[in-house]
């Protein structure tokens, strides 16, 4: 299928506005990554920057005077048994939890296996638990006290407890005289997961003694949820092996992690996870769940704590006018088509025009206008060649079409005598050189279309055969020039005597015949006599007058013959009888089957 053509500056409107079109696209996003999207995520940046400022600081408000009130704690509260100093190390105990509330208990314990327990938490009353593993072994005293520290009940409990086993005595064993965090551990008497943090030093009753405070780190839920509503978001810490110390949403119990899992664990290796950590302090835009976040993860500059807090919160959040900045970005887009749209049409206009000149002069050429001249003034130079290679094929067929009209009309004139010459040959070759009348050839073939429309209309027609007499004795005692002149007028006498329907022909010599279309016999009857008184009148040739005479066959269609040939026989036949018998004229035919002379 042959494809219509277009104009060629729609063709170029249409190709420059798609490139304006792909131009005004990649400026959009140009727009939207190298300004928009670095705005944003410096924005997010800064808006994560103070929460986990935020953090931080509410970190150090909480640990900081745990590490402080450890450093402070004589050596001398405790002795080398478990009851000496008891009443200091719970007056020090009680004072630290009403202090920091973070706090739920302390312990301590020497390097003989002597180990001390204060703890108080809002769902117990306090209790002390008492360690002695060279004298009790696996028995521990367990002192329970009412709200003003006072002992109401003691009872031996069997627990497989060692001070010396637990990570906060190691930590302070291997960093005696200095505070040290534990990791993340289930506490022993509460199976609740927290942090200790301990300190050790020696002393000379006791030997290398440790102490420390329990926090619990369900006490940092808060801490979470109290960042995370800042960000209408979410915001977990967790610690350097990626589990969860807090989570704003909310994190398993110790039995809901597993029975072995202290904490639960960051699927550090999904997304969105993965790409945080990969893009480790700088916001980073991902898509969960229907909704686009932004998202980073930050170090806790804690001192003793080598923890992150991961912040997460949504696009809007970070851009609460975002309809202004996207409708500012669709309105630069709508600004860049409609230009690009305009400047197309412009561009290709003016482009276009040169080629439209050149197609317009071509279109002329084409029509043979060859007098208005192709202008040559084109800033393009490929255009300028162009004009005047077709100005000078314009000059060109100018002269060349001037000499082919002069050859036409000189062929024409050659064609018209030719087709002159044709047509005289064919009349001539149809007509009698001496009457022109009609031969034969052309007698006998209209006789035969006369025949054939008789037979289908069911009319009838009649041929007359005729004979001059003595015409033999006027050419030998006049001459064949008197016997001419005398054809010729007879000629002329049966065309006058005729209707113009009626063909009249010369057969040969002195023999003529005349067809009469749409006759009968008496109507063939009288014409033959009507050409008898015509004929027989005198023939002045010269200085002779020639007294003619005539003898007429006449034969009809379709008595005397149904075809050409025999129509023409009967004639004749008709006629020699005539001639044969001098007292009559004309003679009409014998009927068909009679006798026939041939022709």
């Amino acid at each position: 299928m042959i494809q219509r053509p277009v104009h060629f500056s729609r063709y170029l409107s249409l190709r420059l506005f798609v490139v304006a079109l792909l131009t005004a696209l990649l400026a959009g996003v140009g727009l939207l990554v190298l300004v928009v999207a670095p705005l944003l995520v410096e924005r997010a940046n800064a808006l994560f920057a103070a929460r986990t400022a935020a953090v931080e600081q509410q970190m150090h408000a909480s640990f900081a005077p745990v590490t402080t009130l450890l450093r402070v704690t004589p050596p001398a509260h405790f002795g080398p048994k478990p009851y000496d100093g008891l009443d200091r190390f719970i007056a020090r105990a009680r004072t630290v939890i009403e202090t920091v509330p973070i706090v739920t208990s302390v312990v301590a314990g020497n390097e003989a296996g002597v180990g001390w327990l204060y703890l108080a938490v809002p769902e117990l009353l306090p209790l002390v638990r008492l360690t002695d593993r060279t004298e009790w072994g696996d028995r521990h005293r367990f002192l329970f006290l009412d709200e003003q520290g006072k002992t109401v009940r003691e009872e031996m409990r069997y627990l497989p407890y060692d001070p010396r086993d637990r990570a906060w005595y190691r930590l302070a064993r291997e960093h005696p005289g200095q505070v040290a965090w534990s990791e993340p551990y289930r506490f022993f008497t509460t199976q609740e997961t927290g942090v200790t943090a301990s300190i050790g030093w020696w002393d000379d009753r006791s030997g290398f003694v440790a102490m420390g405070f329990d926090v619990r780190l369900v006490e940092w839920q808060q801490v979470a949820r109290d960042a995370a509503a800042q960000l209408a978001g979410r915001v977990v810490v967790s610690d350097g092996a990626g589990r969860v110390i807090a989570d704003s949403q909310g994190i398993p119990m110790a039995s809901e992690a597993g029975e072995n899992d202290v904490l639960p664990q960051l699927p550090l290796a999904q997304s969105p996870w993965s790409e945080l950590l990969r893009h480790f302090g700088k916001a980073t835009l991902f898509f969960d769940n229907g909704t686009w976040w932004v998202g980073t993860v930050h170090d806790l500059r804690v001192p003793g704590l080598a923890w992150q807090v991961w912040l997460i919160t949504p696009l809007a959040h970070v851009i609460p006018d975002w309809y202004l900045w996207v409708g500012g970005w669709l309105l630069v887009v709508v600004f860049s088509f409609l230009l690009a749209r305009v400047l197309s049409m412009r561009w290709a206009k003016r482009l276009a025009k040169p080629l439209q000149t050149l197609a317009a002069a071509a279109e002329a050429i084409g029509k043979q206008q060859f007098d208005t001249a192709v202008p040559r003034q084109q800033a393009i130079w490929e255009l300028y060649l162009l004009a005047k290679a077709l100005d000078g094929l314009r000059r060109r067929l100018r002269v060349a079409v001037g000499r082919l009209k002069k050859q036409r009309e000189v062929l024409h004139q050659q064609i018209a005598a030719l087709n002159a010459l044709e047509e005289r040959l064919s009349y001539v070759g149809l007509h009698d050189p001496v009457t022109d009348l009609p031969n034969r050839r052309l007698f006998v073939e209209s006789l035969k279309q006369a025949v054939l429309r008789a037979a289908r209309q069911r009319t009838r027609l009649a041929v007359l055969f005729i004979d001059f007499d003595h015409f033999k004795t006027l050419n030998d005692t006049h001459g064949h020039e008197a016997g001419d002149c005398f054809l010729i007028e007879m000629a002329a006498r049966l065309k006058t005597s005729l209707r113009r329907s009626d063909l009249a022909a010369r057969l040969g010599g002195d023999e003529f015949a005349v067809l009469l279309d749409g006759v009968g016999e008496e109507e063939a009857i009288r014409v033959a006599q009507t050409l008898l008184s015509h004929l027989s009148e005198p023939v002045a040739l010269g200085a002779v007058s020639w007294h003619a005479s005539a003898s007429i066959g006449v034969a009809c269609f379709p008595e005397h013959g149904s075809d050409p040939q025999a129509l023409l026989r009967a004639a004749d036949l008709a006629m020699y009888w005539v001639v044969y018998h001098p007292f009559c004229k004309f003679r009409l035919a014998p009927l068909a089957g009679s006798a026939r002379r041939s022709v």
